[in-house]
């Protein structure tokens, strides 16, 4: 648990009752994300941060889920046993970020499961501010990056996107110096990114009973999150590690 969340009536309980499972080696709630403060960009940006657009399957960030219990590749804010988390060796501290996902991955790798159990949930405050969010995502892509280097079999489709997105739109912008059509896939390619952000920021909007002022905050906000993570996480992969 951390400064950024406040965990529901019985969460530790709950968790410790779960882990008694059977294969069960990891345990963690839903993080029902909310707005650090009540402005429209820090409600754009608690709605970005929970839809699948913009951070893609997480389950553990999503509002939906049909199953009381799910087995998952990774929870935040998780319980385990003091004797699996030894065996294992621990926390990697050479991940300054994403040494959380790096244990869960192991703990799979170990035969166990990841437990989401939706009976409770952590209530998780997001960034505020379009700098930190940006930081905030630099630094998540920059250490998956980094993560992947020492786990190839971990990478999700998930982890893909944003770089594939931001890798296409540098290529097409430097192809389309040298042959002109490639400037029509390249608006093509940001004119169909636009329409999927303002559907989904009007799905936000509608769903959080907010103003119109939420189609201009959350386009925004998605490419901000995708172009930080998706560049970062590129640069990592060809970054000699430090």
């Amino acid at each position: 648990m951390d400064a950024h969340a406040v965990p529901s009536e019985g969460y530790i309980r709950r968790c410790v009752e779960v882990l008694g499972q059977h294969n069960t080696g990891v345990v963690g709630m839903p993080c029902r994300v909310r707005a650090g403060t009540n402005t429209l960009l820090a409600r754009a940006i608690a709605g970005a941060v929970s839809h699948s657009f913009g951070i893609g399957d997480a389950k553990y960030r999503l509002s939906e889920g049909a199953a009381l219990q799910e087995t998952v590749d990774t929870v935040a804010f998780a319980c385990f046993r003091k004797s699996l988390w030894q065996e294992l060796g621990g926390f990697n501290e050479s991940l300054l970020t994403n040494e959380d996902y790096d244990f869960n991955y192991r703990v799979r790798l170990a035969g166990l499961e990841v437990i989401l159990d939706r009976s409770g949930h952590c209530d998780y405050f997001a960034r505020t501010s379009f700098r930190d969010l940006a930081a905030q995502y630099r630094r998540y892509g920059g250490w998956k990056a980094r993560m992947v280097r020492l786990h190839p079999g971990s990478i999700k489709l998930r982890h893909l996107v944003a770089p594939a997105f931001v890798f296409s739109l540098v290529c097409l912008m430097m192809l389309s110096v040298f042959w002109p059509p490639f400037a029509l896939l390249l608006s093509l390619e940001i004119g169909l990114y636009v329409l999927l952000s303002l559907a989904f920021g009007w799905q936000i909007m509608r769903r959080n009973h907010d103003g119109l002022g939420m189609l201009l905050a959350i386009p925004l906000v998605f490419f901000t999150i995708h172009l930080t993570w998706g560049s970062s996480f590129l640069l990592g992969l060809v970054r000699k590690p430090r």
